[in-house]
């Protein structure tokens, strides 16, 4: 029991329930093209970004309680080319698309309220 929940402890320490998917140069333009209607956000961030620190566990939320209206990836700037190609200049910058469009983009860490304001503007739905 004791060897179970150091595994848990272990998994979440490392982030391994996470809802939010990385993106690489090879799968980013498929993952932006699916035209299913949901909003797709992508998180352009870096490991040594405080602010993308401060804006991880918030994308996490959003993706958990609207996983059936908005998918969430997050693109690691330092390891991949795909952020020089849509010009990224500033950590974190979030990417919104709708069935491969780009509809909006916001830069900063900006909090919960922030980002919903923004998935309700294109779409999504929340209960009240």
């Amino acid at each position: 029991m004791q060897k179970i929940i150091t595994l848990l402890l272990f998994a979440v320490s490392f982030n391994l329930f996470s809802q939010v998917q990385e993106l690489t140069d090879t799968n980013v333009k498929s993952k932006l093209n699916i035209n299913d209607g949901k909003i797709v956000v992508v998180d352009f961030y870096a490991t040594w970004c405080g602010p993308c620190k401060i804006i991880a566990p918030i994308m996490e939320e959003v993706s958990k309680e609207y996983s059936k209206q908005v998918s969430i990836y997050k693109l690691n700037v330092d390891k991949h080319i795909f952020d020089d190609q849509v010009g990224i200049r500033a950590m974190p910058t979030l990417y919104f698309y709708k069935n491969g469009i780009l509809l909006e983009q916001v830069v900063g860490a900006v909090s919960k309220e922030k980002i919903l304001q923004v998935l309700k503007k294109h779409g999504l739905k929340v209960a009240s």
